[in-house]
């Protein structure tokens, strides 16, 4: 059985609760850990909207969403 374990995306602390101001920008920065060692890149979520896409380097990733709109959003 050939079994292939997904990556594990985990934020930095200040992605778990942050409060921005609508229309503006914020950097997001995490780690992402992959079994097989295979990450390139991440695609970013707010909810179920793909919000961008970020360069894996190493284990690091870094993501600037521009333009926040108003509301509340769960990112993953």
């Amino acid at each position: 059985i050939n079994r292939t374990l997904p990556p594990v995306v985990s934020w930095e602390a200040q992605a778990k609760t942050l409060t921005v101001k609508p229309g503006e920008a914020v950097t997001l920065e995490g780690t992402v850990k992959d079994p097989e060692g295979g990450a390139v890149g991440v695609a970013i979520f707010a909810g179920d909207q793909e919000v961008g896409k970020a360069s894996v380097e190493g284990e690091r990733f870094r993501f600037t969403w521009k333009a926040v709109p108003i509301g509340t959003f769960a990112l993953r």
